[in-house]
């Protein structure tokens, strides 16, 4: 499961994607890394779009590190809200690079994991 999440603060935007790793019955674990980027160009919906850019970038890699077809992709949008007039061209993009989309309530690993480390 992979997810990212943004805050803007003093004109830069902190991107923090995170990697969950659920063992069933076992517990998890998580990886995470943060980006940095000038936010002059980026207003809400760009932001999210660049959020699953990132998780897909990182999903890719993933992928092909692990032979794997089965990742989740967490998108910080619901279908309450400012972001569900662009939740069905996330979901499209999500399922075009191949990987299953999640999205709010659902999305817990942008909405959560990546939450807690884009502050």
């Amino acid at each position: 499961m992979v997810g990212t999440d943004s805050h803007v603060r003093d004109g830069v935007v902190t991107f923090a994607t995170a990697f969950v790793v659920h063992k069933v019955h076992i517990g998890g674990t998580y990886f995470y890394v943060v980006k940095h980027e000038n936010s002059r160009y980026f207003d809400l919906y760009s932001r999210i779009y660049r959020e699953v850019e990132l998780s897909i970038e990182l999903a890719r890699v993933l992928r092909d590190l692990f032979e794997t077809r089965d990742i989740e992709i967490h998108i910080d949008a619901g279908n309450d809200g400012m972001t569900s007039r662009i939740l069905p061209g996330l979901v499209g993009y999500v399922i075009s690079e191949g990987f299953t989309p999640v999205a709010k309530p659902y999305s817990f690993v942008a909405s959560k994991v990546a939450d807690k480390h884009s502050k």
